[in-house]
């Protein structure tokens, strides 16, 4: 965890250095370059009570995820994921706020712009890139908490990824994305192609009751994402995001897992899918044969999922 010591705003990429190697600093951007730390920074936004990330743009053809820039606010405490022992400077230049906003939010900044910005981009944007927000949202006692800052999409420049940010300081719930089959929880996440724009999705809820996942900026998807379907691996109910929100009840300290994907069928898909699981957790319900028996099922459910071969398993299993 780092924080502006100053008493005033500083820029992240202008006035913030990392030295690996004695005498020799590096910008975020090259830090990240070089293995030394991620080039970005989250933040926790209490009045959205979810974490933020920055620097990031939303040209998904850019050359990294840092090309805007945000400006770290005084006293507050920001994480950045270091690889090796670094020492962090942080330098007294006093920035004017991009706008009233940043001053009165907290504690979080705020993007901002280079002049050029759209234009900058806009030269190597590619009409087969694109990108959604995830999002998910539940409750905490009577506080409304979510998750907002999770990204998926196809560039066709090659895949990237930034990795998921922290967990909640006061619980609620939390989403992360991986590709499919693969091990990692990101925050971003995008294909190289259309091809293979699948991807893993946890969401996690601290307290029991409803969550949301939702799904921005489809209507700006090119032509050819005709679905985008997400399914709950411990129902098996499929969503076509695109066009509705996928609402589903958590238990306390629940992780569901669930696949996404833009590129026309689920993994594994078919035109039915068995209910025994489902079935099983419905009757001790219905029954009323105890929590133990679903509590049972429950971690039998997330031991299979947690892992790659078990989703491999569920996979099959659906088809």
């Amino acid at each position: 965890m780092i924080s502006n010591p100053f008493a005033f705003f500083i820029d992240w990429d202008s006035d913030v250095r990392f030295e690996y190697t004695t005498g020799d600093t590096k910008t975020p951007s090259q830090a990240q370059t070089d293995s030394i730390a991620d080039g970005i920074a989250f933040w926790y936004d209490v009045a959205n009570t979810t974490f933020r990330w920055g620097p990031r743009v939303t040209a998904v053809s850019s050359g990294s995820a840092t090309g805007a820039s945000i400006q770290l606010k005084h006293f507050v405490g920001y994480y950045v994921y270091g690889h090796k022992t670094a020492t962090m400077y942080f330098y007294p230049n006093p920035r004017t706020p991009s706008s009233p906003t940043v001053v009165a939010q907290t504690p979080a900044p705020r993007y901002f712009s280079w002049p050029n910005f759209a234009s900058y981009f806009a030269a190597g944007e590619n009409s087969t890139d694109w990108e959604i927000q995830l999002t998910s949202s539940g409750t905490n006692g009577s506080q409304s908490v979510g998750d907002i800052d999770n990204y998926v999409g196809v560039r066709s420049a090659g895949s990237l990824t930034v990795r998921a940010a922290p967990a909640t300081p006061d619980g609620g719930v939390s989403l992360s994305v991986a590709p499919f089959g693969q091990a990692g929880t990101y925050a971003l996440h995008y294909a190289a192609s259309l091809s293979s724009a699948t991807w893993d999705v946890s969401s996690y809820s601290s307290a029991g009751g409803n969550v949301t996942i939702s799904a921005s900026g489809v209507s700006s998807l090119p032509s050819s994402v005709s679905s985008l379907l997400l399914q709950d691996l411990s129902t098996g109910t499929v969503t076509e995001l695109k066009t509705s929100s996928y609402t589903y009840a958590s238990s306390a300290a629940e992780t569901r897992k669930f696949y996404l994907s833009a590129a026309g069928s689920l993994p594994g898909s078919s035109s039915s899918a068995k209910v025994i699981y489902p079935s099983m957790c419905l009757i001790t319900r219905t029954l009323s044969l105890g929590s133990l028996p679903t509590q049972l099922l429950r971690s039998f459910r997330d031991a299979l999922l947690n892992t790659s071969f078990g989703r491999a398993l569920v996979s099959v299993y659906y088809r």
